[in-house]
This record gives C-alpha cells, structure tokens and sequence, in this order.
C-alpha cells in the first residue's frame, strides 16, 4: 500500500500533480486507486471542471471528496489549496456506495448501504463524508453497521469556506451532492485499519439536563431556555460573538467510557442548534480544557499509531481545536503524526465521525486519526519515540489561567464525586447495599410504560416467614445479618440482567425482564428451596413466601401492585414456605 498527498498552488498546479501520478510505477501496479480531495472551494462549477480534468487523466482512480470549513474567526488559519491524497492499494479494493438525500429516507439509505457492505469481500472500514449540516448521517451509519459492527466508520461532515453559509459538498467520480452521504468501503483480507481519537475536554460543575429538543434544536435545558446555561457560566450572549465563545466550551455528553463533545453551531431566539440531535433527557456538562491536556491526548496517540506502523493515515479535526489552542498548537497535533506518516490526509468539517463496536458517532472538538496497512512479510522500520519538550512544563513556569482552570476542574471532581455518592445513597438500601423502593418503583415505571406484549415481564414479591420472631428472639443484629445474607444468596441465584431490591422491612422485589409468568414460577421455586437449604445459624431453618405476576400492556401501577400483593397473600395464608402466582 502506498499515500501519497499533493497541495495545489500556482507552481504545483493540478495538471502536473495528475501527470507525476499518472507515471508513478506504483499507480500503474496497483489493485485499486482511490483519490480523497479536500477542497476549500465550494462553487459547483469549480468542482466539476476539477473532477472532469482527474478522470480524463486517471480513469482509473475511484475519487471521493468533499469541500471543507473555512475560518471562524478573523485569527484562525484554515485550509486555502486544494489537497489531493492518493492511495494505492496493492492487494485490497475499494467500493463507493453513494446516495442523494433529498428526496430519499435515511432508513433505507443506511438498510441499502449495510446489504451490499454485507456482501462485499472482507469489509474492514468505511471512510463516510456527508453535505448538508442538518444532514446527520448518524442513521444511516447505525443502519449500515447493523450486522457489520466490526467496521468502523469513519470521516466528517463537509463545511463550507463561509462557515455562516451551508455550501457543503460532497463528491465522487459519478456526482456532486449538497445533501447527500458517500461511504468509500475498504475491502480485503490482507487490510488492517486501526481507529483512535482524541478528545482532551473535561467536566467541569455540575451535571444538567436536556428537557425540550427537536430536530437538532435544544430549546431548554434544566426547564430553562437553552442558551441560558452559557449566559448563567460564562457570560455568552446568543449574538455574533455566540459560536465563536462556546465552541471553546462544548458541551460533554457521558457515552460510555468514552465521552462525546458536543458544540452549538447557531442559535434560534433562546434555543441552541447542533449538528446532531441531543435528545430530552440527555446528561449533559459544560466542558473545558487546557492545550497541554490536548496535545498530550495526541502525541499518546500518535506513538500509539507509531507502532502501529501504518502505511496510510487520514485525519479528521475539529477547527474548534484550532480556536481554543491556536494555530501554532493545533499544527503540531498534526506535526506528530505527520512524524509518522508524512504523507498523511487531512480535512476540517462541520463534525468529525468515527462510529466502532466501542461507541462514537458524529463528533466535535475532536481529532480523529485512522491508520492503513497491508499485511507483509516485511520486517518493519524501527521508528523512534516522539517527544514534545515543550509540555514538559516547570510548574513555576505555569500560566495563572492554567491554574485556574486546574482549581476548577478539581473542585467539579470533587462535586461530581459527592453528586454520585449521593445518588447511590438515594437509590440503594445502606443495609443489604440493594436497590431500595424509590429506585425500585422508578424501574418498574420504566418497564411498564415500554410494555409492547403480553407476559414478557414477571415480577416476583417475597419476603420472610415469621421475621419478627427472629428479632426478638435473636436480637436486631442478628436480623440484619440473616436480611443480608439473603440478598446475597437472591443475587447469586438470579440473573444479571434482573433487578432485585429491598421493598422494605423484611420484604423485597425482583423485576424479571424478558421472563413470562412459568419462567418465574421456575424461578421462585429455586429461590424458596436455596433459602430453606441455607445456612442461617444461629437461625436454626429460614424460609420464605413468594408471590408473582406477570406485567400486562397498558397496565397500571394500581392493578399490577394489587394482584402481586394478593399473590403473596395466598402464599402466607396457605401455609408460608411457598410460591404462589396470579
């Protein structure tokens, strides 16, 4: 495999630049070509004169493009020439599906796109460009890896070089599209891609809560109107100055291990717009950073792909980073890997998106950078160590913002810490370490709202025969010693997947998902003979009564807590020590 990357200017036009390629030994040799261009400029015109000059010379290279964010501020230096990257593929191939947007469903789009990368040879890695900044592709890439979840997606949202004025593109050899999606498919059994990103902003405060969106617009958060939380924090007002202020201050969305940025693109009266949806009921922190903690984050993960050894790397970045770093910083993100990997592809976008079976999705403030190979038998190059003196910073040599930015990020550790600690003392009983009634009922909400069909979720109430003799004979401590080890023999028997909590006193609850009523029943009766089986000394024999019913559609908290009562009446009332269900 080999890259290759030109910059067009007036001395390195783009005639000579397809010349050079087109007499390259390596593209005559190759299995299949493929030309990525990152174009600053965004008239139709000027694009198709372009493609019509790359096919009459290379026929046949396969080409997908798109058109890039301009500057968005007067200090941001963006990308002014065009840039032609080559890969040359000695063994794999690449496949483009494309598709217009504009009068086609999303769904079918990305259900089309995952049958055919189905059925092509060895998918390893989708390079995905969309046009259109209300366009979020973020469907139409679940759909495509529904059944290939071991490809990653990868690429960005084209921008426009008036980043005020949508005139996204999107290009291939075959069509230009203003609101359309491109996945370049790369195949092979010998081709090995490596993903990685970088994201480097950290929570800061407290945690808040989207509660009005629609289609991409967050109209309030914390039941305030949205742009608020910026003019309430930072002293952002929803005027000219709005993105250029908050794209330092995005917005940090929890995913996983992983999380995600998020940054206001425009604003609408009070309402804030994003490039892609952040639903109601979306956690959500401020965030911010330092320019150490984001080229730290990088030069870790451009030795990372050192080792990788890669023969082609693409990088998408967020001008975001470029804003709040500046320009001398942001082009040594680049620099490291360039270190490894001169030849590199890059571009800006709207959003970057890097989509793995570890999470991701249409991202911001972000530097994401993807690796190629072709297996060989070749032993490859030592490469050394990169090292950056400058961020080995003397403490007395830290600026005071630095400082600050520190005392704050401790103290939101600090409040976030206390905020979770706080939380799992509402949510869990302190004796068995259980989810206590609140949380108990807060779940059962969940489930009986979302009830699609009959007898899919059964639900089990026990609790112990004749307790209160147990506490006046043996005392209190005692009792809490047998209501602890009954969780946990209850929890050893149950699945992970269920939920059992303390209702209160000497009673508990077990929420079965995805379990009819004789699949409980099965499992009650497992329950009540572990129990009379255990131990319990200095308790000579323990037993307990158990009632079940299974959840109905539309049901009721009223009707469904009625019948669970009376199943666990009939099971006292007919002798204790046993299960009985309605």
């Amino acid at each position: 495999m080999l890259q290759r990357s030109f910059e067009i200017t007036k001395s390195q036009t783009l005639k000579k630049v397809l010349k050079s390629i087109a007499q390259m030994d390596e593209y005559k040799a190759a299995n299949d070509r493929l030309i990525v261009i990152n174009e600053p400029e965004c008239k139709r015109k000027f694009i198709e004169k372009e493609l019509e000059e790359i096919k009459k010379v290379l026929p046949e290279a396969k080409i997908v493009g798109m058109t890039t964010l301009g500057p968005l501020t007067p200090q941001t230096i963006a990308q002014k020439n065009t840039a032609i990257s080559l890969m040359l593929f000695s063994k794999s191939t690449v496949s483009i599906l494309e598709a217009d947007c504009h009068d086609q469903d999303q769904f079918k789009i990305g259900a089309l796109f995952g049958q055919k990368i189905q059925g092509m040879d060895h998918p390893q890695g989708a390079y995905c460009i969309s046009s259109c900044a209300r366009l979020c592709p973020d469907k139409i890439i679940d759909l495509a890896r529904n059944g290939n979840e071991d490809v990653p997606v990868f690429g960005a949202q084209a921008g426009s070089k008036n980043a005020n004025v949508d005139e996204s593109k999107i290009f291939t050899h075959n069509a230009i599209y203003e609101m359309g999606v491109v996945f370049a498919v790369f195949c092979g059994k010998e081709l090995e891609i490596t993903t990685d990103f970088n994201l480097g902003w950290h929570p800061l405060g407290s945690e808040h809560l989207v509660t009005e969106s629609s289609n991409g617009l967050v109209s309030k958060i914390d039941g305030k109107p949205a742009a608020d939380l910026y003019k309430k924090y930072l002293g952002v007002y929803t005027d000219e100055t709005f993105y250029e202020h908050t794209c330092a201050f995005p917005l940090l969305v929890p995913s996983g291990n992983h999380p995600v940025a998020k940054v206001a693109i425009g604003f609408e009266g009070s309402s804030m717009m994003f490039s892609t949806g952040l639903a109601a009921g979306t956690k959500v922190y401020l965030a911010y950073s330092k320019s150490e903690y984001l080229l730290k984050d990088t030069l870790s993960s451009a030795n990372k792909m050192r080792l990788f050894h890669p023969e082609a790397v693409m990088i998408f970045a967020c001008m975001n980073r470029r804003i709040f770093m500046g320009n001398e910083n942001a082009d040594k993100e680049f620099n490291y890997y360039r270190q490894v990997m001169p030849e590199l592809c890059w571009s800006y976008g709207y959003g970057e998106i890097l989509q793995t079976k570890d999470g991701g999705g249409i991202l911001n403030s972000t530097f994401v950078a993807i690796g190629f190979r072709e297996k060989s038998k070749k032993k490859p190059k030592t490469i050394p160590l990169i090292v950056d003196e400058s961020l080995k910073v003397k403490p007395d040599a830290v600026p005071l913002a630095d400082r600050l930015v520190s005392f704050l990020e401790a103290t939101s550790e600090e409040l976030h810490n206390t905020i979770l600690q706080l939380e799992n003392l509402a949510e869990h009983d302190q004796l068995t370490g259980l989810y206590n009634r609140r949380k108990l009922n807060e779940i059962l909400s969940y489930e009986l709202n979302k009830r699609h069909k009959e007898d899919d979720l059964s639900v089990l109430m026990f609790d112990i025969d004749w307790f209160k003799n147990i506490n006046d004979t043996y005392g209190h401590s005692e009792g809490d010693h047998v209501l602890v080890k009954l969780s946990k023999l209850v929890s050893e028997t149950i699945r992970s997947c269920d939920v059992l909590g303390r209702w209160g006193g000497e009673e508990f609850i077990c929420i079965l998902s995805n379990t009819p009523l004789k699949g409980a029943q099965i499992l009650a009766e497992r329950i009540r003979k572990k129990v009379e089986e255990a131990d319990f000394s200095p308790v000579p024999k323990l037993t307990i009564s158990l009632g079940i019913t299974a959840v109905h559609v539309n049901e009721t908290h009223e009707s469904f807590f009625l019948r669970l009562d009376k199943a666990l009446y009939d099971a006292k009332k007919s002798g204790r020590n046993r299960t009985c269900s309605r």
